[in-house]
Order: structure tokens, then sequence, then C-alpha cells
């Protein structure tokens, strides 16, 4: 049985599972490759990085909305996105978007503090000196002119993910090369090179990436699916073959592991005229016209426009309809809560559902203080590492079917403990120059 849940989170699902079932949950799904002590430093030190943030919103007089998301929280024929898949956000009345509110709000709140936020500006190159300390960095306006900016304490890098590389990605998650690409065009690991040009080690890949089936195959993509994230576990998924692969209402991560092995690393959600109502008509058919959606009168034409043996397929369709008149999956195993949609009403439907790469996670090799640590394992003076830059934390898979939100979270935890160290080490006199632990 699970801890009862604090009195702020919104209920939608099953009780949480303890810290410890977490903590144990996390280090199993990155198949023994995460640093344990890392993961105990997260939950141990969630609930006070909560605390500082709902305190700041008070301040702030900012309305603040404790949940949690998972796919596992949903129930049969309903969307999974039944929380704001921010962990702790917060909400103005002008303001929709609960991670930009969060954002701001921290921002106001360092600003406050004297803290000089210096918009497009990019980070180039750190500066170390012959100490062997990082001593500050050198930026590129947006004019083209630099500008030197010295650490007092320390450098944090913060800087995300590489996702925008495709050569960092063929070195570390050659998996995800040719996938839809859902993130910002800013995220092209200058962290991770500014770092190894000062002698940080780069962790040994492969890394941890975060996949998702949000995406249709429009060119641009776009961060939906039409039908697709509308119970999506009740419906047949095939592949180009019109083979059945996969237990639907697993977790995405699992999903995309098995599909990124099937041809075309994509794979396809079958449904029918029963599935088409007023409420997504519309968009069937929008996507019907530029090839998001594939319709057939019969199954047999949707196989020949999916280019699938129409024999599979039937065959696909067959078996599934009779699991769900059995009530029973004896192939994949899908909760039978979930077997309820028979594909028997013409037309027919199929859309493709690629798996799209939201972010990779890892990367600079750190001490549980977040210090980065050079090939020996010893200590950079004056750096750390927070957030998607930070290596030690996760497998080669993001765990979203143990806690959904764990990326943001373990960004807030250990870019706020990076901050605390650097300040309380430098005050303290401390000599950084120890090898970290």
């Amino acid at each position: 049985a699970g801890m009862p849940s604090p009195p702020m989170v919104q209920e939608c699902g099953p009780a949480l599972p303890s810290k410890e079932e977490i903590v144990r949950g996390l280090w199993e799904a990155s198949a023994g490759r995460a640093d344990l002590r890392l993961i105990k430093i997260w939950a141990d030190s969630s609930g006070e990085t909560a605390d500082w943030l709902i305190d700041m919103a008070d301040e702030q007089g900012i309305q603040v909305m404790v949940g949690r998301f998972s796919h596992f929280f949903s129930r049969p024929g309903v969307s999974p996105l039944c929380l704001d898949r921010t962990p702790v956000g917060c909400r103005e009345a002008d303001e929709n978007d609960g991670e930009l509110c969060l954002l701001l709000m921290i921002a106001k709140t360092a600003a406050k503090h004297g803290c000089d936020i210096r918009c497009g500006h990019a980070a180039e190159r750190l500066i170390r000196e012959e100490s062997g300390r990082v001593t500050g960095v050198v930026a590129r306006r947006q004019d083209g002119s630099y500008v030197r900016v010295n650490a007092a304490k320390a450098v944090i890098l913060a800087t995300g993910d590489y996702g925008m590389d495709d050569e960092m990605l063929k070195e570390y998650c050659p998996w995800t090369l040719g996938l839809p690409k859902l993130m910002l065009p800013t995220v092209t690991g200058d962290g991770h090179r500014m770092a190894t040009w000062v002698g940080a080690k780069i962790e040994d890949g492969p890394h941890c990436t975060m996949l998702h089936f949000n995406s249709t195959n429009e060119s641009p993509v776009v961060h939906w699916r039409p039908v697709g994230m509308l119970s999506h576990q009740a419906h047949l998924y095939v592949n180009k073959l019109g083979e059945r692969i996969v237990d639907e209402s697993l977790s995405h991560e699992f999903q995309a592991n098995i599909v990124l092995r099937q041809p075309g690393k994509t794979y396809y959600q079958v449904f029918d005229a029963k599935s088409v109502d007023d409420s997504n008509c519309g968009d069937v058919d929008k996507c019907t016209l530029n090839g998001a959606v594939l319709r057939g009168a019969t199954v047999e034409e949707l196989a020949v426009k999916l280019g699938a043996d129409p024999e599979v397929l039937q065959a696909t369709i067959d078996r599934y309809n009779e699991l769900v008149e059995l009530g029973r999956d004896e192939d994949f195993g899908k909760d039978p809560q979930y077997m309820t949609l028979k594909v028997d009403t013409a037309p027919y439907y199929v859309c493709e559902s690629p798996p799209d790469l939201l972010c990779t996670m890892g990367g600079i090799q750190r001490n549980l203080e977040g210090q980065v640590l050079d090939g020996d394992f010893k200590v950079i003076p004056g750096l750390y590492a927070a957030g998607n830059v930070a290596g030690g934390f996760w497998g080669d898979t993001y765990p979203m079917g143990v806690m959904g939100g764990i990326a943001r979270s373990h960004a807030l935890v250990f870019g706020r403990l990076a901050g605390v160290h650097a300040v309380e080490l430098a005050c303290d006199g401390a000599d950084e120059a120890l090898a970290g632990r």
C-alpha cells in the first residue's frame, strides 16, 4: 500500500507509492546504471524544494496546484492527460501556462535578490584558470559582440540537452536519429561541449531519451495526435506489416523501445467509424486530407494504403476482435479494462504514430553535490551541472512508468542544491580541489 497522498495533491488515480518504492523503481528502471545515492538525494530533497517553490508563490500571491501525471492514472475511454504535467505548477488569472508561470516566478524572486538575468546571450566558452578553477564564462550577444562574466562563487551549467545535435545523438542515442523532434532549437549540447573543453568527463553512453507518441506525420510535426491521445490504451496498434506488436496500455517508454525495432520505427493506431464523432471528426478529416490518417471502405483497401498484406491486417483485426469479445488479452496481456473496442464498423482508419523525441537526459559526470568531475573523477573547482545536462541519474530509458514529471523535478531539485552547495562552499572557504565522493 502506498503512503497517503498529501492534502494538496489532486487525485485521479491509485494511491501514491512510498518514497522507498519510487527510489527502488527509478533505480531498477535504469537497469542499475544510475547512481542510487543521487536518486535518494532527489527523493529526500524533493519536499523541501516544493516547499521552497510554494513559499515563493505565496510571496507573489500566485495560486499553486500540486499534482502528478502518468499514463497509468487514466480511466478507460478518457484522455490520460488528467493533470497538469508540471509537478509544481502555478497559474495566475491571466496566465494559462503553468510552466512559464513557474519560470517567471523564480526569475522575479531572483531579480529581487539582485540576480542579473541577461536574455539574448549565448554562452560559448568556460574560463578555467591555471589553478584549475572555473572562474567565469564568455558569452555572445545578439549583435555578435562578446562579454565575459566572472563568477563570484561558481558556474552552474543548466543548459539542457543536446537533442538538436545529430552528431551527439549519433554518439550517445543513435536509435533516435530520424525521429520527429519536439523541442526548442536551442538544445544543441553547448553546455556539454563547454564542459568537455575544460576537462569534464561525459558519462558513457547510451544516454537517456524521453520518447512520446504525441505527433502525426504532418510536416511540420504538431504536438498532438488526432484520436491518438483519446483513450489510446483501448485501441489496436499495428506495425507497417499489419501485425500487432505490443500491449497498447503500456507506458510510452516501453512502447517506444518496441516500436523503434519495427519497420520504419513507427506503428499505427487502428480505429473505425465508431471512434469518429462530432468531437473529433474535424481533426480526422483534416489529417486524412494531409495523409496523417489513412481511410479505407474495407480492411483490404486500408491495408493497400498502408502497404501491408491485406490478409495479415485482416487476421490481426479478427484476432483482436476475438480477444475483445473474450474480455482477456491472451496475446499481450493488456489490462482487461482496456479490451473494449472492436474494429468492426466501416470505414476503417489508421493514424501513423512514430515516437517523437522530447529530450535527452544526462551527460556530464558529477558528484553528489553537483560538482563536475574530470576524466580521473576529480572535482573541477567552481563548476557544477544540473538538469538535463547532468549525468548519473538515468539509464537509457526515461522512467515515466515509475512516475511522471521526474525530469522537471530532477532539474528543480539539483539546480537548487548546486546553488546552495556553491554558496556554502565559498563561504566556508573549503578546498574544492578534493576528489568528489
